[in-house]
């Protein structure tokens, strides 16, 4: 499990979804799909006990998700992960004062080590649900068959990994951003803070 986010829906009973993603085979997948009624520590803990009862070899090393207090019950969840906010999250909230460690939602080593490809697929199946559910009101019987729908071509996807078909590439020019973007991030000690700070802004659309 690297990855988990939420989409707030307003469907009777259930407040939000929150997404389990893993990596494997060179693609980051949603594994499972979480109903929740509510946001606080205790339906959190509950979650991630259920996480480890259906998949009891779950072992993540890294988790990164959004930066919700009570989802940091992962940290207990799971002894010894390193816990990252996701960028996704991140970016909307640039201009307000931190509230975490710098190591929790600093992105630079994650981007030294070629880390934030992750962000990449997770940002993509967060827009393939939101644009699947279309609507903020959803009766449930209509939220759980969109997220069959959505799931079922996830499995497809999967299924073509399975087969070593390459997964879809970036655009090129997110490609050649993102490149720029670890070449710039290596030169940390080599650049002045401002011509630093601009060259990633330049790059980051």
């Amino acid at each position: 499990m690297v990855c988990g986010w939420h989409i707030p829906v307003s469907a009777t009973v259930v407040l939000q979804i929150y997404v389990i993603l893993t990596e494997a085979l060179r693609g980051v997948h949603p594994v499972q799909y979480a109903l929740l009624s509510d946001k606080n520590r205790s339906i959190y803990d509950r979650l991630f006990d259920m996480v480890k009862e259906t998949v009891p070899e779950a072992n993540s090393r890294s988790i990164s998700c959004d930066f919700q207090m009570a989802a940091f019950s992962e940290r207990t969840a799971f002894p010894g992960v390193r816990l990252h906010g996701c960028f996704f999250h991140l970016a909307p909230n640039m201009r307000r004062p931190p509230v975490f460690l710098i190591e929790m939602w600093s992105m630079y080593r994650r981007v030294v080590d070629g880390d934030n490809h992750i962000n990449n697929f997770s940002e993509a199946a967060h827009r393939r649900l939101k644009a699947e559910l279309g609507m903020a009101h959803l009766a449930i019987w209509k939220l759980i068959y969109s997220l069959r729908k959505v799931q079922h071509a996830t499995d497809l996807f999967y299924e073509q990994l399975v087969a070593n078909h390459q997964p879809l590439k970036q655009l090129k020019k997110y490609r050649e951003s993102d490149k720029r973007i670890v070449q710039i991030a290596r030169q940390y000690n080599d650049r002045d803070s401002i011509t630093y700070l601009q060259g990633l802004a330049h790059n980051y659309d």
